[in-house]
């Protein structure tokens, strides 16, 4: 996911696509953990998509301050 792509989202969709990440990037650390994960540059992947979001929607609430 790219920035240009999150930058015009709304801030309640950024919301929900940050939780949805933090959690997807917790049942990738179980799977982990546990072994059963194939691909663990997912991991890295979906953290780095959670600071871009992170990122946005910080930018975005400064902005209505």
């Amino acid at each position: 996911m790219k920035y240009s792509e999150i930058e015009n989202l709304k801030l309640n969709e950024l919301k929900k696509k940050s939780f949805q990440i933090k959690k997807e990037i917790f049942q990738l650390k179980m799977k982990n953990k546990l072994g059963r994960l194939e691909n663990p540059i997912s991991i890295r992947k979906n953290r780095k998509d959670y600071a871009r979001l992170l990122t946005a929607i910080s930018k975005q609430a400064s902005k209505t301050r």
